[in-house]
C-alpha cells in the first residue's frame, strides 16, 4: 500500500522537484487577488506559507481545478467551513488529475465522486506526549472558532498545567467586513473566564523565540483550534514542532499503510488512503438532509465576484453556508446542535 501511494504522491525525484519549484512560483499559474488577500490575511499567522513536497495551499486560492492539472498533487490547508465550500463549487473532480490531500478527520464530508481523488493526512511530531510542566497556548478569536462547551475543555486543560502558561493571541476581522454584526466581546468573555484568578504570561510572536529556547524541553504547545472551522493545516503548529516543542496530542499507533513525509527534525506528515474516520450520523445530515454539495439548500450560493477590487464587497462565503458549517464542525466534533435550516 505504501508504494501505491508514493506512486500517487510522489514527493521526490526530478520531476516532483520540477513540480514543487513550479507550485512554489504561485504568482505564474495562480495568481494572488483580492478574495485571496482578505482571507489569507484573516487567517493569519496560520496562513503564512510554509515549505513541503506536499504543496499546501487554501481551496479558496484555487481558481479553477485545471490549473492543479500541472502537479500531481496537492495538500488542501482548509477548516471544514472552506472545504465544503470547495465541495460545493465543484461537485465532481471533472477535469482533474491531480491528487487532493486533506485532514484525515475530515473523511466523512467528502462527496462520494470524490472519493477516488482524495488521500488524508496526519501532522505527527517525533516529541509527543503527555502535558509537560509548563504551556504554550496559541488562541485564536473569531466568529465561530469557540463554544461554551471548547471553553470548559480549555479551561480542564489549563486546569492540569502545574508550571507556565504562556498565551499568543490573534484576534482577526475580515478586511471590509468590520462594519458587520460581529461579537467583538466574545474576546473578552473567553478571556475572561479562561485567565481570571489564574496567572498567565501574554506573549507576543516576536517573543516566542527566546522563551522557547528556556523552556523547550519542559514544555508542551497546544494550538487551540477545537473543531477545525477556519484551518486545519496551521503555520502556527509547524512553527512549535520545528522548535521541538510537543504538542499534548497523543499520538494514535503508527500505521503502516501510509507515507511519512519529514517536515522538519521533530515532525511529518503521514499520508494513507482513509478508512479511519466514519461518521454515519454526519453522513446522513450532510448528504441526506442538506443533500450535499448540490442540494436545493446550495443553490444560491455565490463562490465571490474575483474581478472586484474592494474588500467590502467581495464575499466568498454567505452566512446561511458557514452556520451550516457550524452545525457540521460541531457536529463532526461530537457535539449536537439543531439544524440551521
Amino acid at each position: 500500500m505504501t508504494k501505491k501511494i508514493e506512486a500517487s504522491i510522489p514527493c521526490f525525484g526530478h520531476n516532483a522537484n520540477e513540480e514543487t519549484a513550479g507550485f512554489n512560483k504561485r504568482n505564474s499559474w495562480n495568481r494572488e487577488d483580492t478574495l485571496d488577500e482578505k482571507y489569507l490575511e484573516f487567517l493569519a499567522p496560520h496562513s503564512r506559507k510554509y515549505f513541503s513536497r506536499l504543496r499546501p495551499i487554501f481551496s479558496f486560492e484555487i481558481k479553477s481545478l485545471t490549473s492543479l492539472n500541472a502537479f500531481s498533487h496537492v495538500l488542501l490547508r482548509d477548516g471544514v467551513l472552506h472545504l465544503l465550500k470547495f465541495f460545493q463549487r465543484f461537485p465532481s473532480p471533472k477535469g482533474l488529475i491531480s491528487k487532493i490531500i486533506i485532514d484525515e478527520e475530515f473523511e466523512p464530508l467528502v462527496p462520494d465522486s470524490w472519493k477516488e481523488r482524495i488521500f488524508y493526512f496526519k501532522i505527527r511530531g517525533k516529541k509527543e506526549g503527555p502535558l509537560k510542566e509548563n504551556l504554550f497556548l496559541f488562541l485564536t478569536f473569531s466568529k465561530y472558532q469557540h463554544t461554551d462547551d471548547s471553553i470548559i475543555q480549555l479551561n480542564e486543560i489549563l486546569n492540569s498545567v502545574k508550571g507556565n502558561v504562556f498565551v499568543t493571541t490573534s484576534l482577526n476581522i475580515l478586511r471590509g467586513e468590520d462594519y458587520l454584526d460581529y461579537d467583538r466581546s466574545q474576546a473578552f468573555r473567553m478571556s475572561d473566564s479562561l485567565f481570571k484568578g489564574r496567572e498567565v504570561d501574554f506573549v507576543g510572536l516576536h517573543k516566542l523565540g527566546g522563551l522557547i529556547s528556556e523552556y523547550r524541553e519542559s514544555s508542551s504547545f497546544l494550538n487551540f483550534n477545537p473543531y477545525k472551522y477556519w484551518f486545519s493545516d496551521s503555520f502556527v503548529n509547524h512553527y512549535y514542532l520545528n522548535q521541538g516543542i510537543s504538542n499534548i496530542e497523543l499520538p494514535d499507533k503508527k500505521n503502516n499503510e501510509s507515507m511519512n513525509i519529514d517536515l522538519g527534525p521533530y515532525h511529518s506528515m503521514s499520508i494513507h488512503r482513509g478508512g479511519k474516520h466514519i461518521n454515519a450520523e454526519l453522513k446522513k445530515l450532510l448528504f441526506d438532509d442538506f443533500q450535499f454539495p448540490s442540494g436545493e439548500f446550495f443553490n444560491d450560493q455565490g463562490n465571490g465576484d474575483r474581478n472586484i477590487d474592494d474588500y467590502f464587497k467581495v464575499f466568498y462565503t454567505q452566512n446561511k453556508f458557514e452556520k451550516m458549517a457550524q452545525v457540521i464542525a460541531q457536529k463532526l466534533y461530537g457535539e449536537n446542535k439543531e439544524n440551521v435550516r
